[in-house]
């Protein structure tokens, strides 16, 4: 499940997406999921502990990382074990990646979010609506 691609990419925003592409290389379907995990790593580790917003999204980052490995397990026939071993380290590399974008826009700007973030972060809240299961 790529993200859709950013038009008109400033020089950063190009190298941040070589950077992802190459993080995720060694996956498969699963790439969209693994890339939204990342992401709300990323949110997370920016957030205070025990906030709301940390909560949330170290939950959406579990979801995530659930929902790859079981992608990961059906598309390759790995054990749940070994599926797990290549969806953990993806989302530390690409959460690494965001805290580094974060980090030059707040440098930058004084936020850490851009257009192409704010693009990506509404992605994969969408993502994950449609993936979750509904209460009740």
């Amino acid at each position: 499940m790529p993200l859709a691609p950013l038009p008109a990419l400033s020089q950063p925003a190009r190298d941040f997406e070589t950077q992802l592409t190459a993080a995720l290389a060694d996956t498969g379907q699963e790439r969209g999921l693994l890339h939204c995990g990342g992401l709300f790593r990323a949110f997370g580790e920016v957030s205070a502990d025990g906030t709301e917003l940390s909560d949330l999204a170290m939950e959406l980052e579990t979801d995530m990382a659930v929902f790859a490995t079981v992608v990961r397990e059906n598309e390759t026939g790995e054990a749940m074990a070994l599926a797990m071993e290549t969806v953990a380290p993806a989302i530390e590399n690409v959460a690494v990646l965001y805290l580094s974008r974060f980090r030059s826009n707040h440098g930058a700007t004084g936020t850490i979010l851009d257009p192409g973030l704010e693009e990506n972060l509404a992605y994969c809240r969408a993502l994950h609506e449609r993936l979750a299961v509904p209460e009740g």
